[in-house]
């Protein structure tokens, strides 16, 4: 991603952070039948250590394990890192 000067979007994100700026980044990952790698993927982004990620899960339909992962994990996510799960 690039903000129109060439930089990359971590130093988009870092600069933002260095001039005080409280920049909420969304995170959206799309899933369909996603259970082997839904969780790495939930994992990963949990992980982050910016304070303002909104985490969105678009699944379209899933018929295996995937809706149960998600679950779990909205119902251990913190404050700062919401998951919002939108069934397709």
């Amino acid at each position: 991603m690039d903000d129109g000067e060439g930089e990359g979007f971590a130093a988009f994100i870092l600069r933002c952070m260095n001039k005080g700026t409280d920049v909420l980044v969304s995170i959206i990952t799309v899933s369909f039948n996603s259970e082997k790698t839904i969780e790495q993927t939930i994992l990963s982004v949990l992980g982050q250590t910016y304070p303002r990620i909104e985490y969105i899960i678009i699944d379209g339909g899933s018929t295996d394990g995937t809706l149960d992962i998600i679950d779990r994990y909205k119902a251990l996510a913190d404050n700062d890192k919401t998951i919002v799960h939108l069934l397709h």
